[in-house]
């Protein structure tokens, strides 16, 4: 399979994680103010194991990686309390995902999007509402994905 046709799988697969995301908010709305509280958790993890593995493969050591991962994810603590938009997440997660290829990065950009879809949702609208928002607001993602395509 050529690499350009392996990322832009990667990238759709990936992106897809927010309409699955959301699919599930809608059917389990009882339990999703509960589950938003782990999700705030959850959010930053993913951002910081995604480093890891890009680290990991750009080939730098453990010992390197996993100081940077960790100052990332409390990095991104703060960023989703100050900051609940993820133009900077979805950016270096096109990056990574660009530069690697990688479907474990696509993986666990997919559970990012759950997340993130999850903790988007709004009971007051609907499920169509719910993901139009959902998608567009995280519309950074599959556009920087192309440009970087484009340009490199």
């Amino acid at each position: 399979m050529s690499e350009l046709l392996k990322f832009l799988l990667l990238m759709f697969l990936s992106y897809f994680g927010l309409v699955i995301g959301t699919f599930i908010s809608n059917f389990t709305k009882e339990e999703l103010k509960q589950g938003k509280k782990y999700f705030r958790i959850l959010k930053p993890i993913f951002l910081g194991v995604v480093f890891y593995f890009f680290f990991s493969y750009l080939g730098l050591r453990y010992y390197f990686s996993i100081p940077i991962s960790l100052v990332s994810v409390l990095l991104g603590f703060v960023w989703v309390k100050k900051f609940p938009n993820n133009i900077l997440f979805y950016s270096i997660f096109s990056i990574s995902l660009f530069e690697t290829k990688n479907p474990v990065i696509a993986l666990l950009i997919f559970m990012f999007g759950l997340v993130t879809a999850s903790l988007g949702f709004k009971k007051k609208h609907s499920f169509f509402q719910n993901l139009k928002l959902s998608l567009l607001n995280n519309i950074v993602y599959p556009v920087l994905c192309l440009l970087l395509i484009i340009l490199f």
